[in-house]
């Protein structure tokens, strides 16, 4: 491929990249519980048809993973109920839930894929649904917009706790902002 061709590529890309972000912009996200657009007979307010959210409740029960279980059974770990926050977040599964061990297969767009390891490195105060555009929870249970879009107060879900056990606190967001 020429230099030329190289180029025009990348220019098309570009305007391409530009126009979906003119448009985005142009684009009100639904956020969780705000409004019901497009709602159907039985679908639960606020959730999405197709959403990771649970709309069941709240598990009573929950599982360890076998390959944290010695440690559980010999007291280095707390039982997993015990390490669960006040109020977890429930992923509603796709398909069935999961069983532990196997193979993780997942997909990337290529080499330029840089969100990547980004996608299961970090979790987020907030994320996106399935459907790419509806805001949802994850660390933040719910969090508040000023009247004139400057200053977002977020609040956590209690009893959120790090891998040591110490609990997650709004100063460990001023220490990494």
């Amino acid at each position: 491929m020429t230099a030329e061709v190289r180029l025009l590529h990348m220019l098309v890309q570009s305007m391409m990249a530009c126009a979906c972000l003119l448009l985005a912009g142009c684009w009100e996200m639904p956020i969780v519980g705000n409004g019901d657009a497009g709602a159907r007979e039985g679908d639960t307010p606020g959730i999405p048809r197709h959403s990771f959210l649970s709309v069941g409740p709240a598990p009573t029960n929950f599982f360890e993973a076998p390959v944290l279980a010695a440690q559980v059974a010999s007291g280095t770990l707390p039982p997993v109920g015990e390490r669960l926050p006040a109020e977890p977040l429930v992923i509603a599964p796709l398909e069935r839930i999961g069983r532990y061990g196997g193979t993780w297969r997942r997909a990337f767009t290529g080499p330029a894929d840089i969100q990547n390891a980004d996608r299961l490195e970090h979790d987020h105060l907030i994320y996106f649904d399935l459907d790419g555009r509806t805001i949802v929870p994850h660390i933040a249970r719910t969090w508040e917009e000023s009247a004139d879009g400057r200053t977002f107060t977020f609040h956590l879900r209690p009893g959120m706790k790090w891998s040591d056990g110490a609990p997650v606190t709004a100063d460990d967001f001023l220490f990494a902002y």
